[in-house]
């Protein structure tokens, strides 16, 4: 009940233009006026402004680097995370023919 006032990503994202980054930039302000409250909706919108800035590169078949006015692409780091705590010990192979884990209890 508490985000009841809050809309959708997709409601922000679905049959908009997009002739250039004026156009995600729109979108982005409009979701975040619309949907930002919500816990998921960075995380949904993250994805999909990805393959937002990816359309108008395919459309004019230019890297969007170049489309941003940049006169070279510079290398990325790319970042994940695990998010649920430490990650248990990696098993060798020669553990992994063995039995099982049982859990400590």
């Amino acid at each position: 009940m508490s985000h009841g006032a809050c809309r959708p990503v997709s409601l922000s994202v679905l049959e908009q233009a997009i002739a250039g980054p004026e156009d995600i930039q729109r979108i982005a302000a409009q979701i975040e006026l619309d949907s930002m409250d919500l816990l998921q909706a960075p995380h949904t919108w993250s994805g999909i402004e990805i393959a937002l800035w990816d359309l108008p590169g395919k459309a004019r078949q230019e890297p969007l680097w170049k489309l941003l006015g940049y006169s070279q692409s510079y290398p990325k780091l790319p970042y994940a995370s695990h998010c649920s705590g430490t990650l248990p010990p990696r098993r060798t192979n020669s553990q992994a023919k063995r039995a099982p884990r049982t859990s400590a209890r």
